[in-house]
């Protein structure tokens, strides 16, 4: 199956979109890359799975990158770095992400799990609770993520 079908298969039809043309304005101003054509799409599941899962701690975004003949599924979660309970959330969010995705079609692709800073970022990379939650498969890039 393709990126597209087995986004469609885990989010429902219409979730797909072309490049990050799922990212909400908002947090697509945070998000940039230097090869659009390499993005194969993306979708925004957490409004996907708002109606089906509204008490979860839904991951924001998944985007689709094409390189040497594979796609890695590039899943960032814009979200505030401003204060320490935001890790906490952060940490909520990856846990549901690694459940969510045992078993879903889009569990496949090799993976890059991203925290990008929505505002004013109180961490850096070499933070003591950014390393663990690194060492927790998900890594902090600050306010912007180049794919």
């Amino acid at each position: 199956m393709s990126f597209k079908a087995d986004v469609v298969g885990a989010l429902g039809e219409g979730t797909f979109n072309k490049g990050l043309g799922a990212l909400k304005q908002v947090d697509a101003v945070h998000v940039s890359s230097a090869r659009p054509r390499e993005l194969v799409g993306s979708a925004d599941v957490d409004t996907a799975l708002a109606a089906t899962l509204p008490n979860a701690h839904r991951w924001d975004y998944v985007v689709g990158k094409s390189a040497g003949g594979s796609v890695t599924a590039h899943w960032i979660e814009v979200h505030p770095a401003s204060s320490t309970k935001n890790i906490a959330e952060v940490e909520r969010k990856l846990a549901w992400l690694a459940q969510w995705l045992q078993g879903n079609p889009l569990g496949k692709y090799p993976k890059d799990v991203v925290w990008v800073a929505s505002g004013r970022s109180t961490y850096n990379t070499r933070s003591p609770a950014v390393k663990a939650l690194a060492a927790k498969g998900c890594r902090f890039v600050g306010g912007h993520l180049a794919l």
